[in-house]
């Protein structure tokens, strides 16, 4: 087993500002473009170098850009608790909080970013819409301070038209819009 590189903050920190490319840091640390989106985001939360340092870097385009890019589909807003299951363990409730036609917002699962979750959306104890099932990659995750609250942002890569139906009722039905 290769032993793991380290990277030192000061020193990668140092680099950066001085106008290393996103590919020369890859190159010279021996990462790839992931390992170096998660280096930076690590150096922002401590407070070691602010955002506007990396604008512009390639490897933060398609991560900053998810949560500023302005919304295509209206976002609607639930009222109250709506549940939704992980399909891989069906004891485990998190909690739809918002819904698109592309994503949705859960609090309560716990998951990665990146990590696709089959999940089952079962509203109709709350309103007439068939539970309904499909798969989403988590895109974001931010935890709360107690650690076990977990709020996660999907993007849908699957679902049924049947499904698709049933979310288009549950959004219409919803009244919160964005």
């Amino acid at each position: 087993m290769k032993p793991k590189m380290r990277i030192k903050a000061d020193e990668i920190i140092q680099n950066i500002r001085s106008g290393m490319t996103d590919e020369e840091l890859i190159a010279k640390y021996h990462v790839n473009s992931n390992v170096l989106r998660g280096i930076f985001e690590k150096l922002v939360d401590a407070g070691l170098l602010i955002r506007a340092e990396l604008s512009g870097r390639a490897s933060l385009a398609t991560d900053s850009a998810i949560r500023e890019q302005p919304r295509t589909r209206t976002r609607h807003y639930t009222m109250f608790a709506l549940p939704v299951y992980d399909l891989d363990d069906l004891t485990v409730e998190g909690y739809l909080l918002d819904i698109t036609e592309n994503g949705l917002k859960v609090s309560g699962l716990e998951v990665k970013k990146g990590q696709t979750k089959s999940l089952l959306v079962r509203v109709d104890e709350f309103a007439d819409i068939f539970p309904f099932t499909l798969d989403a990659r988590c895109r974001w995750v931010d935890r709360e301070s107690d650690e076990h609250s977990v709020i996660a942002g999907f993007e849908i890569t699957n679902i049924s038209d049947v499904g698709l139906a049933e979310l288009r009722n549950l959004s219409r039905m919803l009244a919160l819009g964005e």
